[in-house]
């Protein structure tokens, strides 16, 4: 069943034909097609470099957080107190560095009561370090924050 007219045979070429206006909307066409492709382009370019800044300064923030102090122990023993400040998949970062030795030897900073342990400032040593340190990952069997509580965390803070 048809409610419209059906197309005149003989107008029909004319329509298609024309005057080029066919040729026209088609050109018409691509151009559109181009600049609504090319706008798409750039909210999808926009979008996804919103979502890597994001990512981007999420991480960077939440690594540089210094929240308490950390004790970092290292796969050759030595274990070393300090306050993360950066993380990635290579280092991490310490500022603020304490480290514990035998109360034998010649360095008396603080002394953790009835421990038989100095704590010692990284900084002090013979060689001058500055007090940051960067810790190679691989070194690193774990790490764990310091409870505020915590008797060497008390200890580094009469030190200051």
């Amino acid at each position: 069943m048809r409610f419209n007219n059906p197309p005149n045979p003989e107008k029909l070429p004319e329509q298609i034909v024309g005057s080029g206006s066919v040729a026209k909307k088609s050109g018409k066409g691509f151009a559109s097609f181009l600049k609504t492709l090319l706008k798409v382009l750039v909210v999808l370019a926009l979008l996804y470099g919103a979502i890597i800044g994001s990512k981007y300064f999420i991480n960077k923030k939440s690594n540089n957080l210094v929240l308490n102090y950390s004790a970092v122990f290292l796969s050759n023993g030595q274990v070393y107190f300090g306050k993360i400040i950066d993380k990635n998949d290579q280092e991490l970062t310490l500022k603020e560095v304490y480290y514990l030795q035998n109360a034998n030897s010649d360095f008396s900073p603080e002394a953790i009561q009835g421990s038989g342990f100095t704590l010692v400032k990284l900084g002090q040593e013979l060689h001058g370090p500055e007090d940051i340190m960067h810790v190679n990952r691989s070194q690193i069997l774990f790490y764990e924050y310091l409870r505020d509580d915590s008797q060497l965390v008390k200890t580094i803070e009469n030190y200051k």
